[in-house]
């Protein structure tokens, strides 16, 4: 991706973030494209989001473009069986949590 290896804060062999320093001297370049992946409900199979968004960089990177993915954190909900409490997703219409 051309980014300077000390810019580079590696978290493990997977994961890294990016210096905000480094980002700031890039004021001078052209923005990058970004393609947002999204849905309201997964599909049953289980090729959701994910999926899609990591055949999509791979399509991207086998084509010859520069691509990047970056994913958040799956909820933890669908984890253990039920949606809510276990992915943060309280209600507080009750007045208690």
């Amino acid at each position: 991706m051309g980014i300077l290896s000390d810019a580079v804060l590696s978290y493990g062999n997977n994961k890294a973030k990016i210096d905000p320093a480094y980002i700031e001297t890039l004021e001078d370049k052209p923005d990058g494209k970004l393609i947002l992946v999204t849905t309201i409900t997964p599909i049953p199979v289980g090729e959701g989001k994910t999926t899609a968004s990591a055949g999509l960089n791979d399509g991207l990177n086998r084509i010859g473009k520069k691509a990047a993915t970056c994913l958040r954190e799956p909820s933890r909900g669908p984890c253990f069986g039920m949606k809510g409490g276990a992915a943060g997703e309280r209600s507080v219409d009750s007045g208690t949590i």
